[in-house]
């Protein structure tokens, strides 16, 4: 295990979630000189890479080599652009594959606790994802759910977010475990991260019946299809 992170690589991939990163690169970003840890964006192919809701982002580096001075942090998605990580060629997972084991840390946010499984680098340990998504993630061996819905998981050197906006807390918290509570501190002190949201529909458990009804009726297809892109992944893997 790593005494000192220097660096988190967040690979970003087409119809990545623009919160899963930017939100945390920020939280990081914060805290770059106190903590000595600098956040990076990579990708396969440097260059335009275009997230979920439209925006392009220009990433000039390559997919790296891991160290155990690095860690990563994956972040989820939807999408052709997601769904394609999970194919036999899917740049991403085989990464994963590759360097996963050789990182210090390795952190997820949201649909991005799906790659790290099927990248193997979740089973034989507990993780957390979006609510909707939690089902999916269960399919893979050996990877064990949190109970509820928690904003993030910490199981050793695993450390997993819960749906999107989690991701702030998940980056608070793995400040804090790279280097201290202080830093984190102060990350959240200078982005003012003081939620108080309007509503409480965060979770199924809050949500008013009817609301999670029409989300369901609305979105509840996006559940089916990352399962089978997961099932199709699996049943791939095993015919290998």
């Amino acid at each position: 295990m790593p005494t000192s992170i220097t660096r988190i690589v967040i690979p970003v991939y087409r119809d990545f979630d623009i919160l899963d990163v930017s939100g945390p690169f920020a939280m990081f970003n914060t805290v770059r000189d106190t903590a000595g840890i600098s956040p990076v964006l990579a990708t396969d192919q440097p260059g335009l890479v275009t997230c979920l809701q439209g925006i392009e982002f220009n990433v000039a580096l390559a997919l790296p080599a891991l160290a155990f001075s690095d860690a990563i942090w994956v972040p989820g998605g939807f999408g052709q652009g997601y769904f394609d990580q999970f194919s036999s060629s899917g740049p991403l997972v085989n990464w994963l594959k590759t360097e996963g084991p050789n990182a210090g840390y390795v952190c997820s946010v949201c649909t991005g606790a799906l790659l790290l499984a099927a990248g193997g680098l979740l089973a034989g340990y507990t993780a957390t994802t979006h609510w909707q998504f939690q089902q999916a993630l269960g399919m893979f061996p050996g990877v064990r759910l949190a109970s509820g819905y928690p904003r993030y998981w910490i199981d050793r050197n695993r450390i997993t977010g819960g749906g999107v906006s989690s991701g702030l807390d998940a980056s608070l918290a793995t400040i804090a475990v790279l280097s201290n509570s202080t830093n984190a501190m102060y990350a959240q002190l200078l982005n003012q991260y003081a939620p108080r949201p309007p509503f409480d529909a965060g979770t199924p458990v809050t949500a008013p019946p009817e609301i999670l009804g029409s989300f369901l009726r609305i979105f509840g297809p996006g559940t089916t299809q990352v399962e089978k892109v997961v099932a199709a992944f699996l049943q791939n893997q095993g015919a290998g």
